[in-house]
């Protein structure tokens, strides 16, 4: 399921990705099954996260940079960084 939810992380719709977001609070929680599952898949697939942080970075630049002046608050930007913490936590042999 991880490169699906990932996958949409990278598209505009705000209401979805503040649905992504609520969903997805224990992918922030070390030692989680959320944690482990999209730590694993994104430290074995850190192209398509980069890539989707990207697409997140275009979208927020395009449509909602009224909305949330700081990128950082963005949605999308909040759920892709989660996703690329936990990856970097089993990058580095976690």
């Amino acid at each position: 399921m991880a490169p699906f939810v990932v996958q949409l992380v990278g598209e505009y719709v705000a209401d979805l990705l503040l649905d992504i977001r609520r969903s997805l609070v224990e992918v922030d929680i070390t030692g989680t099954r959320m944690y482990d599952v999209y730590g694993r898949f994104g430290a074995d697939n850190s192209e398509f996260i980069d890539l989707t942080r990207q697409r997140v970075a275009s979208y927020w630049d395009c449509y909602y940079r009224d909305v949330w002046a700081d990128r950082s608050y963005y949605p999308g930007s909040t759920v892709i960084e989660s996703r690329r913490a936990a990856a970097r936590h089993f990058e580095a042999g976690g």
